[in-house]
Order: C-alpha cells, then sequence, then structure tokens
C-alpha cells in the first residue's frame, strides 16, 4: 500500500538526518550535468527500443529517469525531474509488493 511506502521513506529520511544531520550539498554542478547531457540520449534511447521490443526493465525506467534530473542545468528543473524519478521509484516498490518479490 501507498502510504506504508510512504511511512517507509519518511522513515528512512528521518535515520539519515539522525546520521548526517541537516544536508545542504550543492544540487547541480555544471561538469555533471555535461557528462550527463552526453549520456541521455543513449539512455533515452535504450529505454524507448527496450519499450518497443516488449523487453523493458524498471532498472532502465529508473536509470533514465535519473539521467535527466542529472542533466539538469537549474535546481528546479532537477526538481521536477527528481519528483518524477522518485515517483518511478515508488511504482518499482508497489510492483515488488504486489508480486511478492521481496
Amino acid at each position: 500500500m501507498i502510504d506504508d511506502i510512504f511511512q517507509e521513506i519518511l522513515h528512512e529520511r528521518l535515520r539519515q538526518d539522525s546520521k548526517y544531520g541537516e544536508q545542504n550539498w550543492p544540487i547541480v554542478s555544471a561538469e555533471l550535468s555535461e557528462y550527463y547531457k552526453l549520456l541521455e540520449p543513449t539512455v533515452k534511447l535504450k529505454c524507448d527500443t527496450e519499450y518497443e521490443n516488449g523487453t523493458l526493465t524498471w532498472h532502465e525506467i529508473l536509470k533514465e529517469e535519473f539521467v535527466e534530473a542529472m542533466d539538469e542545468t537549474t535546481a528546479s528543473l532537477q526538481r521536477e525531474e527528481l519528483i518524477q524519478m522518485v515517483a518511478v521509484g515508488v511504482a518499482m516498490i508497489e510492483c515488488i509488493d504486489r508480486n511478492s518479490l521481496l
């Protein structure tokens, strides 16, 4: 159930804050953004191709969302992509739970 997943996520966030304190790392790295900008077309093509072939996996979907998020050069655009990435992660957890893949 999605509420249980969000409770687990909240628990993990609290654990992280307890261990590391409030974290305020730089949001956007221009150097890394260039790397992901080069990587994004390849990752997107692989994801699209696997979808068309019926061989798409959660790994490819999540990887594409991650690369898209890291490719952004502003914090606001990166935030939008991170929301999408986290939503895909939650959908993947729901799939695991539905199919008892634990």
